[in-house]
């Protein structure tokens, strides 16, 4: 028997978050001080920078995200087996966590940016200075629209939980990419050089808001995290797994004993 605790997953991903925003932090700093005569510092920074893809940070994301993506796709199949009205919803939202996940480490949000800027007729400036927001934030309103009914039925900690991650991802990933859009279109020359950061005021600042930015998104999908093991550590009280022999032992069958909540709720 496999036992997994929601709170201690919590605990070891919260230290790792702690880990990856201190060394990106302190990697800036070295980099800036000392990396333009030391290029190991540099590529040491860039291993840890929150601000850069497909590193140890953005690794780290996307890995987390797919977790998310695993554990709705479970819950949608113990829903299927009850027959739930909302096994739609928890599978619909697998499959986003799987995008989120896979644009998190390719980045395929970034490559739209130059597109809608000429779509919209904007030149990069002010808080559409990373244009894809605006179709993001059109999406989380729809999805916010659909998902009224099936966030009202959650049970009322697993809602309250939902609620708070999401609001801190939607804060981080929208919220706070409008704020450094505007910030890095005005002060861009003075926070970036021929080296990357410059020594300045201004690149300070944009350092830690990129630091803050991150965090957010982490904390929220964390948070997300312990709430869908919670959700199913109260739902379900058992899987076994039986192998029949007699087929080449292989695995012959899955049974899931859940002790789902009231009907009618999600």
């Amino acid at each position: 028997m496999i036992s997994i605790s929601s709170r201690k997953v919590v605990k070891f991903l919260a230290f790792v978050v702690l880990g990856l925003l201190s060394f990106s932090l302190l990697g800036q700093l070295s980099k800036v001080l000392w990396g333009g005569d030391r290029q190991w510092i540099t590529s040491l920074a860039h291993i840890f920078d929150l601000d850069r893809e497909k590193n140890l940070p953005s690794l780290y994301s996307a890995a987390t995200l797919f977790i998310c993506a695993f554990l709705l796709a479970f819950i949608t199949w113990v829903k299927r087996q009850n027959r739930d009205r909302y096994v739609w919803h928890w599978g619909f939202l697998s499959c986003i966590f799987l995008f989120l996940g896979a644009d998190e480490w390719t980045s395929i949000h970034e490559k739209t940016i130059e597109p809608l800027r000429a779509l919209l007729g904007n030149n990069g400036g002010g808080v559409l200075h990373f244009a894809w927001v605006v179709p993001g934030a059109v999406f989380v309103g729809v999805i916010a629209i659909a998902y009224l009914k099936f966030l009202t039925d959650l049970p009322p900690r697993t809602k309250r939980l939902v609620l708070l991650a999401g609001t801190l991802y939607v804060a981080g990933t929208l919220g706070m990419e409008m704020i450094d859009g505007a910030y890095a279109n005005q002060y861009g020359t003075r926070i970036w050089g021929t080296q990357g950061l410059r020594l300045s005021l201004e690149a300070g600042v944009y350092t830690l808001m990129m630091t803050c930015e991150e965090a957010l998104e982490m904390v929220g999908v964390l948070i997300f995290i312990y709430t869908l093991l919670s959700y199913l550590g109260d739902c379900i009280q058992e899987v076994r797994i039986r192998i029949d022999a007699d087929r080449n032992p292989v695995l012959s069958d899955l049974v899931v004993d859940a002790a789902m909540p009231n009907r009618g709720r999600a």
